[in-house]
This record gives structure tokens, sequence and C-alpha cells, in this order.
């Protein structure tokens, strides 16, 4: 019979690492997918934390030429890993 150990020195992933992780996985998120996912998540700082994961040069924003191409009518800001 196996039993559960928990590690109790091993430390969580942030928010702010989680949100990484989850828009590595997705490619490009728009804004409001990062805020639906702040949510879900109980983050209500989900915006903050990407625009610090766009300062540290981790993800950025797509530009408006190519927003305009690709997604036309999209209002909204997008974004994917660098």
């Amino acid at each position: 019979m196996e039993t559960m150990t928990a590690d109790f020195f091993t430390k969580s992933k942030s928010k702010k690492e989680q949100l990484y992780e989850w828009i590595k996985l997705r490619k490009e998120v728009r804004t409001s997918e990062i805020q639906k996912w702040g949510s879900e998540n109980y983050c209500n700082r989900s915006m903050r934390n990407a625009r610090q994961l766009a300062t540290e040069g981790l993800i950025e924003r797509i530009p408006k030429v190519e927003k305009d191409f690709r997604f036309h009518d999209c209002h909204e800001e997008i974004w994917r890993i660098k």
C-alpha cells in the first residue's frame, strides 16, 4: 500500500510563474483570456503579471500591423512567447 508523502520543503510556483507556463502552452493569448485565467485561478494581478513578464522579456505584445493582418477586428492586445 502506497502512502502519499507531502514534501513541505518544495516551494510551489507563484501565480506569475503559473501564468507564464499557461501562456507557453497556449502560444498566443488575448488580454481577455489572461483576465479569465486570473479569475479562474484567484489571481487579481494577472494583467500586472503579464506586463511584468513582458518587461522581463519573456513574452511580448503582437505589433498592431501584425495584429490587424492576422486578427482583423481585434481591439485588444494579444500576447505571445518570445
